[in-house]
């Protein structure tokens, strides 16, 4: 995530949807894990949007536990939330019961924390300040082995260019009919480095878009950290 939005930018785009009818899915996973003093703001909350917003959230990203495989979705459209429900029942039916009571005592432990102000003893607060540590060794790291990072406001991942990289290292015997990219996030597994080339999240059409960009995760341990470190920093 880049950018957290603003507000404004926020009221701008519900603004945009009620004057096209439009519903908005917004995908609020990582609404507690924001830099530098941003601050996440829901769509829902603008005028006119309670009832065009669907808002998804996710267990596994708001705790750090990602192999709990728990999220929800939440709107004011009487239509939309028939059909949700309907979609999971056929599908999932329901997530299992251990792990939506694990959800709701956490949820229910930090927001007592929120209402009464403990803002310091968040579980939040204390993962953004872990996170912002290594968000800031990453971008270093990144920055010396020759790319781009672009600093995020939220999530854990980190986009760097790496074209300029690229255009000097011998990929032949990496060959990946996917283009370049891949041919390079292939050279870095062999390093034992993964990244995941922003060309998977495009259209066929608009692979280009992503080509020369790389993501990488930076919520891990510190030891990884610096193996990837040392790895990076001799290439």
């Amino acid at each position: 995530m880049k950018w957290v939005f603003t507000s404004s930018e926020l009221s701008r785009i519900g603004e945009l949807c009620v004057k096209y009818d439009t519903i908005a899915i917004m995908d609020e996973v990582y609404e507690w894990l924001t830099y530098d003093d941003n601050k996440h703001f829901r769509l829902a909350s603008m005028p006119g949007m309670y009832e065009r917003t669907v808002t998804i959230g996710s267990l596994g990203k708001a705790f750090n536990v990602t192999g709990w495989r728990c999220g929800w979705a939440i709107t004011g459209h009487p239509s939309i939330r028939h059909a949700l429900t309907l979609a999971h029942v056929v599908s999932v039916y329901c997530c299992p019961t251990p792990i939506q009571e694990a959800a709701a005592r956490a949820f229910e432990i930090e927001l007592d924390k929120l209402e009464l102000n403990h803002v310091d003893s968040l579980y939040w607060t204390q993962l953004c300040a872990l996170l912002d540590k290594k968000r800031t060794l990453m971008y270093d790291m990144l920055t010396d082995m020759g790319l781009k990072p672009m600093a995020p406001e939220g999530s854990y991942y980190m986009v760097a260019d790496c074209r300029a990289l690229i255009e000097r290292l011998d990929l032949t015997a990496y060959y990946d009919k996917r283009g370049k990219t891949s041919e390079f996030v292939r050279w870095l597994s062999a390093r034992g480095v993964q990244a995941v080339p922003l060309t998977v999240f495009y259209s066929t059409d608009n692979k280009q878009l992503g080509e020369g960009l790389v993501r990488f995760c930076f919520i891990k341990s510190d030891e990884t950290l610096a193996k990837a470190k040392i790895v990076l920093t001799e290439i």
